[in-house]
């Protein structure tokens, strides 16, 4: 493999354009508020005040850094601290998640870096690749395995699928092995030296109520909570076995099944932040709902939304919707809907469907764009590629209209209009909130 990586270098381009203030400046778009700092004490919000003087310094070091393949010692240096899992054994050091610690600075320079070395990383990267992309989801790999066994079934074929779980991902990357990866789609053997030098020799150490371990060095693997790691894991990855080408229905009722016992369990957390009598307001409610039930709830709805027993989960919405409004359970559906300002359940996932199928028809980096669609041959099934796509732009239209269709028999004049917020009154305390939406349930 020396051989191998020496002659790839040899051939590469050694130029490395210089920094610019441009590049600076972008990579200081790119830190995050509210970060914790390294080991150096420096914070993100403290980089992104510095002044004129300040960034020419900074650039300046930066530049030093990448002619001299060296960065001072500290930037490799991680302080990591060990979070304990929900509801895991104390005791058991594989349940705590580790957190790592980087220099400010490091991580600045780390994204001037990622800048540089994306475009042909992008070019050479799997299709199937959807980690840490760009216009990639999770949601699009589902929606192209579960396409794949819908076009089976209509094909009459079986279609058998391995899942691998890596432990320790990061961990257990090879540096030699990863470096010739990197040599092959960088082709700049500047660069790749860079990044030779930026994973070498690192340290660590653990920090655990209030004590420190000693030093311990990172020999391989990848750092935690480096802006470059994720891009060089997919490298290291990029050159699995590629073919062309569960659930023996695939009618997703286990996965509703354990979805509903999910929601059920935020559902009792919402319910301790209020009674009859006494209680968070209703706009504080119904932000807590929102945000527990639907990055649950509509997790890659446009894969198993369409199904029979999706229909399974909205009990469990609509009590934390009774919850909100201080309802009785006989009040109709379609008016608790409309107090609470939150449409039916199914449409806000029939809208991601449509939006996911708007995105598979345009995007190109989507895991099913040109998929060539299979004639039907079954009646129950009920594939993706059937749906009819809607503009993201187009996505809050889409579910109002959906909502007056569904509500288009409520006669209710004192009923607000529906409409994705709550009617007046919201601001009033829980007795006498509850006891409007009585009367507006009337």
């Amino acid at each position: 493999m020396k051989m191998d990586i020496s002659h790839i270098m040899q051939n590469s381009n050694t130029n490395l354009e210089p920094f610019t203030e441009k590049d600076l400046t972008t990579a200081i778009s790119h830190l995050k508020h509210g970060k914790a700092s390294g080991l150096d004490g420096i914070t993100p919000e403290m980089v992104k005040h510095l002044g004129v003087n300040g960034r020419g310094w900074l650039l300046s070091l930066l530049n030093k850094c990448a002619t001299s393949l060296k960065i001072p010692k500290i930037w490799k240096r991680a302080k990591v601290v060990a979070l304990l899992k929900p509801g895991k054994d104390p005791t058991s050091p594989k349940s705590y998640r580790p957190i790592s610690l980087l220099c400010t600075i490091y991580k600045l320079y780390e994204h001037m870096i990622l800048a540089r070395i994306l475009p042909p990383v992008e070019e050479h990267l799997s299709v199937d690749q959807a980690g840490f992309r760009p216009g990639c989801s999770c949601c699009s790999q589902v929606l192209n395995l579960t396409q794949y066994i819908e076009d089976g079934f209509e094909n009459k074929q079986i279609t058998g699928t391995v899942f691998v779980d890596l432990t320790a991902a990061y961990d257990t990357v090879n540096h030699r092995a990863l470096i010739f990866k990197v040599a092959q789609i960088v082709q700049n053997s500047t660069m790749v030296r860079i990044i030779e030098s930026l994973l070498s020799n690192r340290r660590f150490h653990v920090e655990m109520d209030g004590k420190k371990s000693r030093w311990y060095n990172k020999d391989n693997g990848l750092p935690q909570g480096s802006v470059l790691a994720p891009v060089l894991f997919n490298i290291y990855t990029n050159d699995q076995p590629q073919y062309p080408n569960i659930h023996r229905v695939l009618s997703f009722k286990e996965h509703v099944t354990k979805l509903k016992g999910k929601l059920g369990s935020r559902t009792s957390l919402l319910s301790k932040l209020t009674s009859t009598n006494w209680g968070a307001d209703p706009k504080t409610l119904r932000h807590i709902a929102l945000a527990l039930y639907n990055s649950t709830g509509e997790y890659c709805a446009p894969v198993w939304a369409r199904w029979c027993h999706a229909h399974k989960i909205d009990a469990e919405l609509n009590k934390a919707y009774r919850i909100i409004t201080g309802v009785l359970k006989s009040t109709p559906l379609p008016a608790l809907y409309r107090i609470t300002g939150i449409p039916p359940p199914y449409i806000p996932c029939k809208t991601i469907t449509k939006v996911e199928r708007h995105k598979q028809l345009n995007n190109p980096r989507h895991s099913l764009f040109g998929h060539q669609e299979v004639r039907q041959r079954l009646k129950s099934r009920k594939s993706f590629t059937s749906v009819e796509a809607t503009d993201p732009s187009q996505a809050a239209s889409h579910r109002r209209e959906c909502w007056q269709e569904y509500d288009n028999g409520q006669h209710n004049e004192a009923l607000p209009d529906p409409e994705e917020k709550l009617p007046p009154g919201s601001n009033l305390r829980r007795k006498e909130w509850a006891t409007l939406t009585l009367l507006l349930r009337r």
